[in-house]
């Protein structure tokens, strides 16, 4: 997305540039009246505006792993892209990079999650979370949730820790998301109630990503960032307190 930004500001300044100097975008047919310096630099003022268009197009191109709620957004910012290459009206190049621009400015992609969290998983947290959005931003969704696993996995062992003194990454490696719970609940600690729910859907991506089923539980695009946010929530109202 940044890279998107900077183009299309890119091709404002080089629509502004032709603009000002008087340059057409299609160059003439017949300039044996300009001086080489000034055929030279009409070239460059063209030049920098296809080659912003170039870039956008690849951008254009990239965008398919916005949030669910601005695809409808993502389309037409691909669609405006292409209409870029089929003018040469300056004035309605310009028109078009800033309808552009507009919708580019609803896209919010999630933020950089920094979650105050105690020192002793600290590195481990962040470095999930930064492959978590990097898996999201690719597409990858079961690799996305499989990482939310891990961070609750993560977050609830320190939990149980902190309220018990008992480390049961040592007593009990293994234990279940669900059997973790549940003794954290029977230590009196507070847990939201739809926890259990989010953990029976992330354990169907586990089960699937390690086991061979018939019925392969992929998550759609919509699921992991639901299930992304509601782990990212869990974590801050852990160790809010």
């Amino acid at each position: 997305m940044d890279s998107l930004k900077k183009n299309l500001n890119d091709l404002s300044v080089a629509l502004d540039n032709l603009k000002s100097n008087n340059v057409a975008l299609t160059r003439p047919s017949k300039d044996a009246m300009l001086t080489d310096f000034k055929r030279n630099q009409d070239d460059y003022f063209r030049n920098a505006v296809y080659t912003a268009i170039r870039f956008l197009e690849r951008d254009a191109g990239n965008l398919g792993n916005v949030p669910p709620e601005n695809v409808k957004d993502a389309e037409q910012i691909k669609a405006l892209v292409e209409k870029l290459a089929l003018t040469s009206d300056v004035s309605e190049l310009k028109l078009i990079v800033g309808h552009i621009a507009e919708l580019v400015s609803k896209i919010k992609f999630p933020k950089k999650t920094r979650i105050a969290v105690p020192f002793d998983i600290k590195a481990d947290v962040e470095a999930d979370l930064t492959e978590l959005n990097k898996c999201y931003e690719a597409g990858c969704y079961r690799s996305a949730v499989i990482l939310c696993g891990r961070l609750l996995e993560t977050a609830l062992h320190r939990k149980y820790f902190e309220a018990t003194g008992n480390d049961l990454l040592e007593k009990s490696p293994g234990i279940g998301l669900g059997n973790l719970i549940a003794k954290l609940r029977d230590n009196n600690v507070e847990l939201d109630p739809g926890l259990s729910n989010q953990v029976h859907l992330i354990n169907q991506v586990r089960v699937h990503s390690v086991h061979q089923k018939k019925d392969l539980f992929t998550p759609s695009k919509e699921q992991a960032h639901a299930i992304m946010l509601y782990t990212f929530n869990i974590l801050e109202r852990l160790f809010s307190k």
